[in-house]
């Protein structure tokens, strides 16, 4: 997984790590933070996805949904981009974007290790969590059925809206 120097140091701000012997807590070095952070986006499988709103009586307005991601490999969360979604329209009109990534976010039915470096036992808030910034990239023709497959092993539901359905215009990302 490839973060800039940026992302790391904005991680390393935001997750607290508690210490063996008890100290109080203390932000992580960055290679602790990367560490967490390569931990959180291939463990977990949703994502919220922030955008700024470019329409309607939110235009302006900071706007965060749900989305479904997956690690396929390279560290990079590939989405599943419906193109309706607001998400993705902000996107489209120049909003910047940003995923959030918590310990949790991953589906009920999926059996994920709920220990992770850093984390404080009992504390949503004192896990882990990142906020990575960066664009959505389309995934290129080669790719594509490495990553659907990739992405349906953490999303079975998702098949409903794979690329060439006839209910909504979909295509892969990656955010890179």
């Amino acid at each position: 997984m490839m973060f800039k120097l940026s992302t790391l140091l904005a991680i390393a701000s935001s997750v607290i790590a508690a210490e063996a012997d008890g100290s109080p807590f203390k932000p992580p070095s960055v290679e602790d933070a990367a560490v967490y952070a390569r931990t959180l986006v291939k463990r977990e499988s949703l994502t919220n996805v922030n955008t700024i709103s470019h329409s309607g009586s939110s235009e302006g307005k900071p706007v965060s949904f749900v989305e479904y991601y997956a690690d396929c490999g390279d560290g990079n969360p590939v989405l599943l981009a419906i193109d309706m979604s607001t998400s993705y329209k902000n996107y489209a009109s120049g909003s910047p974007a940003t995923l959030s990534i918590r310990v949790g976010d991953h589906p009920l039915n999926e059996h994920v290790n709920p220990k992770y470096p850093g984390s404080r036992p009992n504390s949503v808030a004192g896990s882990p969590r990142i906020n990575l910034r960066g664009s959505f990239v389309n995934v290129t023709t080669e790719e594509l059925p490495q990553l659907e497959a990739c992405f349906l092993e953490r999303h079975r539901d998702a098949r409903w809206w794979l690329p060439g359905n006839p209910i909504h215009s979909s295509h892969f990302v990656k955010f890179e």
